[in-house]
């Protein structure tokens, strides 16, 4: 059975700050403490995971997990496209809001598919389906379209 998250750290537009949120099955209150505090370092002790929810809008699970050489360390986990990413995060002293919102965007980079670019040379007939996975194949007539945006003959490959 999965944890549930306790404790979400979001952007508040509206204070122009970063919020500690407290949950059960809601929201229960926010946490007067603020990230990067004494009292924000103590609650990491405490608790095995949070949310996080940056305020470009990246957005990923923070768990804590122990090593074999010892040690708690954190580690960052978001699902895009059916896929498990996962980023170290680093030991409780560097789980401050500059290293969280470093993390989000990264992951927030990785999870974009790779923009296709089309070739002018394209004949004015030929239509593009694209698909949600950047990984496929996008299929054109008589043509293939590669998430690296090459053109390649059908026939060539699949005759």
């Amino acid at each position: 059975m999965q944890q549930q998250i306790r404790y979400r750290v979001s952007w508040n537009e509206h204070k122009g700050s970063y919020e500690i949120q407290h949950f059960r099955p809601r929201v229960i209150g926010w946490l007067g403490m603020k990230p990067d505090s004494a009292d924000w370092f103590i609650l990491l002790k405490q608790i095995p995971s949070f949310a996080f929810q940056a305020r470009n809008g990246g957005h990923f699970t923070a768990r804590k997990e122990t090593r074999a050489r010892g040690g708690a360390y954190w580690i960052a986990y978001r699902h895009s496209g059916g896929q498990l990413i996962k980023k170290y995060i680093g030991s409780q002293a560097n789980v401050t809001i500059a290293r969280l919102e470093e993390i989000a965007g990264e992951m927030e980079r990785r999870t974009r598919p790779p923009s296709v670019k089309i070739p002018a040379n394209l004949p004015q007939n030929v239509g593009i389906q694209t698909q949600k996975s950047s990984l496929e194949i996008r299929r054109m007539k008589g043509l293939l379209l590669c998430p690296n945006g090459s053109l390649y003959q059908k026939e060539r490959y699949w005759s």
